[in-house]
C-alpha cells in the first residue's frame, strides 16, 4: 500500500464507502442487495482486504509495580502531589483526564464518588473513587478540584 494514510484512517474511509454503497441499494429488491453483499464480502479478501491496525500491548516494563508506587508516594514533596498520584493509581486515568476533573463532574453515591471525565478523542467516560479519597483530595485543593 503506497498510501499516506494510516491503517486506521484507511479502515474508516473504507467503512464509509461501504456504508454509502449499502445506502444506495437500500430500496432495491432483496436479490440485488444479496448480490451486493456477496460482492462486498469479496472485497475482504486478498489485495482488497482492509489493512490491519497494529496496536501493541503495553509491556510489563511500562507499568509500575505496587512497590514502585509506594516509593513514589513516599517521595512526594507535598500532599497535592500525593493526591495526584493516588487519583491516577486508583482510577487509571491519563494525566490530561485527571487535570480536567471539575467538582461539577463529581457525584457522591454512597461510599463512592462517580466522576465524569473527558477521555481521549473527547469521549466521555466515568470512573469511581472511594469517598475517603475524594475527601482527602478536596483538602489540599481547597475545593477547586
Amino acid at each position: 500500500n503506497n498510501s499516506d494514510y494510516s491503517a486506521a484512517t484507511i479502515r474508516v474511509k473504507r467503512q464509509a464507502v461501504l456504508k454509502r454503497v449499502r445506502m444506495l441499494f437500500k430500496d432495491r429488491p432483496i436479490e440485488d442487495r444479496v448480490k451486493l453483499e456477496e460482492a462486498l464480502k469479496d472485497l475482504s479478501t486478498g489485495d482488497t482486504r482492509a489493512p490491519t491496525v497494529s496496536s501493541p500491548a503495553i509491556g510489563a516494563d511500562k507499568v509500575i509495580s505496587p512497590l514502585e508506587y509506594e516509593r513514589l508516594l513516599q517521595g512526594a514533596r507535598s500532599e497535592r502531589q500525593r493526591c495526584f498520584m493516588l487519583c491516577l493509581w486508583v482510577t487509571g486515568c491519563r494525566i490530561s483526564e485527571m487535570l480536567g476533573i471539575k467538582l461539577a463532574n463529581c457525584e457522591q453515591q454512597g461510599e463512592r464518588v462517580h466522576i465524569r471525565i473527558m477521555g481521549k478523542g473527547k469521549k466521555e467516560r466515568y470512573v469511581w473513587i472511594p469517598l475517603a479519597l475524594y475527601s482527602r483530595i478536596l483538602a489540599p485543593f481547597g475545593g477547586t478540584v
